[in-house]
């Protein structure tokens, strides 16, 4: 079986919440050209559901 399961709480072991912002912040200016800085997509999004 298994010796170690290792769970990642966002932001513990991995930043992961900053890539997707940026990569959201990027598909909404490629797709509808939208443009927000990772600053304001930190400020509406983090925190939050998806939903």
């Amino acid at each position: 079986m298994y010796d170690l399961i290792i769970f990642d709480c966002d932001g513990v072991l991995v930043d992961s919440e900053r890539v997707a912002n940026q990569a959201f912040a990027k598909l909404l200016h490629q797709e509808f050209e939208f443009d927000l800085s990772l600053a304001h997509m930190f400020e509406t999004f983090v925190g939050h559901s998806s939903e």
